[in-house]
């Protein structure tokens, strides 16, 4: 992939300007400027830099200029609740709002705090041509093709998920951009049952977007 430039005619941005930027939802550092255009990097020394594989066609770029903050204030209307904060599209964790505020283990410059929910993903019952339904059927293995996502779990049921792996141990690439885009091949564990279920669940304050499954499936006409 190619290193990300940003082209805003006049920015008036110099080398090792710090900057929000929306369409990555992170604070990054400018480098190599010209008067037009300057690079994206992930130290204020510029020896990172950011890099991106789809077209920017829209979204904002400002510069950080407040202090961070630890302490999160303002959810009184959220006294006693659990709440996810998210900076820089990363979860810091759950925290319990006390006193209307949270506070949060470094300083964050922009944020976002909300009540924790699960999505679930299950797709219909596999109905084979011919075989139907009641069909004893195993899935040993599935191909997730999935867009801008992180986290997730996946498996045959509610009991039975575990964490959806991207990247061998030790793999760094794309690490500057944690969200992935691509396919993804699943192991799933059991035998032979009339069942042939799938799960993709989401409990973290993370995109999760499946575009589709492709089953590696057995079956017996019982």
């Amino acid at each position: 992939m190619a290193d990300l430039f940003v082209f805003l005619p006049n920015h008036g941005y110099v080398s090792t300007v710090n900057v929000y930027v929306s369409w990555l939802d992170g604070n990054f550092w400018t480098a190599n400027e010209t008067q037009n255009a300057f690079k994206l990097t992930t130290t204020d020394g510029g020896a990172i830099y950011v890099q991106f594989s789809e077209s920017v066609i829209d979204g904002f770029v400002r510069e950080v200029t407040e202090a961070g903050v630890t302490s999160i204030t303002g959810l009184d209307h959220l006294e006693g609740e659990q709440v996810y904060v998210t900076s820089n599209g990363i979860s810091l964790g759950l925290f319990t709002v006390s006193s209307g505020s949270v506070t949060v283990l470094t300083n964050v410059f922009n944020y976002t705090v909300g009540l924790p929910y699960e999505s679930t993903l299950q797709p219909m019952k596999i109905d084979l041509d011919g075989i139907g339904l009641a069909s004893t059927k195993k899935i040993p293995k599935a191909l997730l093709s999935l867009n801008k996502t992180v986290g997730g779990k996946v498996g045959p049921n509610a009991q039975n998920l575990d964490a959806i792996k991207y990247r061998d141990a030790g793999d760094t690439t794309s690490k500057e951009f944690p969200y992935f885009t691509g396919d993804v091949s699943v192991p799933l564990p059991g035998g032979y049952n009339r069942n042939g279920d799938i799960m993709v669940k989401q409990s973290e304050p993370s995109p999760i977007t499946v575009l589709a499954f492709t089953l590696d499936l057995g079956a017996n006409n019982d």
